[in-house]
């Protein structure tokens, strides 16, 4: 186990430059093209010199239809604990190498090119206000930090959760749509989808889609303000789709009878009411998760928290039922 210090202190200066162009025309009052070049080169304390270009456009093919792509390179220095702070309900040893490797691996900063296109549509439904979008977006990682809680038992019978850099293809797809429509004054309706392809090859060779990630995700909003605008009511239903939960196969099954291979597919319907005063003042309330879905069975060995096997960290579902709430808002003058 090398379950290490992992305090640290970093120091990143840089520089940055960019470049405009845009195209006028006379067909429309704003340019029909916009082009950004720019790019920024940094210096970092723990990892040396990162450069990282990027460039995006816009082309408008009319006031209503617009395009935009974009494609760059990134770094991101992770910091694990923090982003994974829902393994420590486990009694999982952390390890900050790869399984296969000789325990010297040092976790690398993620590198990625990500690149996308967006296409966005204004028109109008019976003389209402609408519009459609849609976004593609890949991203390519160089280097990722994974977070691997597949491996078997460690020779002393105990789990472990490792953290190494990826050595394999990892991606992620993604593709959004989005409609958006006012059929009357003070009256907004959303409908929104998103599917994800995150995948990664980790330490075992294969390459698997990382668990937890809803591979579709839906949501439908309906927002009302009155004339006045001293009420508003919001509501939404988040529709989640299934999501692979982590290798069990390792665990007894006597543990792991009530955690399925793949999530269900489930909705929350969530409603709020605000009520404003003046200009200053609001007073809220709501409720969460109206429908009362709930996870009954979150907890691995929950009966025994002093096993290997105990994990409060496979949570893909609220474990809580109905949430009310009330609250106040309130904004000094000028903010």
């Amino acid at each position: 186990m090398n379950e290490g210090n992992l305090n640290r202190r970093e120091f990143v200066p840089g520089l940055m430059a960019e470049y405009t162009f845009s195209r006028p025309t006379a067909r429309m009052e704003i340019p029909d093209l916009i082009v950004v070049l720019g790019g920024r080169i940094d210096w970092n304390s723990r990892f040396g010199w990162q450069a990282t270009p990027r460039l995006s456009a816009k082309y408008n093919f009319t006031e209503k239809s617009i395009v935009r792509v974009s494609a760059g390179r990134g770094f991101r220095s992770p910091n694990v604990m923090a982003e994974n702070i829902s393994l420590l309900a486990s009694n999982r040893s952390f390890i900050f190498s790869s399984p296969n490797s000789d325990n010297t691996e040092v976790l690398g900063p993620e590198e990625a090119w990500n690149y996308g296109v967006n296409f966005t549509q204004n028109f109008k439904i019976v003389e209402r206000d609408a519009s459609f979008s849609v976004d593609l977006y890949r991203t390519d990682f160089v280097r990722q930090v994974l977070v691997d809680v597949e491996q078997p038992l460690l020779p002393d019978s105990s789990m472990a959760v490792y953290f190494y850099n990826s050595t394999g293809k990892s991606f992620s797809n993604s593709v959004l749509f989005n409609f958006q429509y006012s059929p009357l004054p003070g009256l907004d309706v959303k409908f929104a989808f998103k599917w994800n392809d995150v995948r990664a090859e980790f330490a075992d060779g294969k390459l698997k889609t990382i668990p937890l990630v809803a591979r579709q995700r839906g949501l439908v909003s309906v927002d009302y303000t009155t004339p006045n605008k001293r009420w508003s009511f919001n509501t939404y239903v988040q529709i989640v789709g299934p999501q692979r939960l982590p290798d069990n196969s390792f665990i007894p099954h006597l543990l792991t009878h009530d955690f399925p291979a793949i999530s269900p597919t489930f909705a929350l319907l969530n409603a709020q009411i605000t009520r404003k005063f003046g200009q200053n003042f609001e007073l809220y309330g709501g409720c969460e998760n109206i429908t009362g879905y709930q996870q009954h069975h979150a907890i691995i060995s929950a009966d025994n928290p002093g096993s290997p096997y105990f994990n409060g960290s496979q949570v893909w579902a609220p474990m809580m039922r109905q949430v009310g709430y009330l609250g106040v808002r309130w904004s000094p003058s000028g903010l």
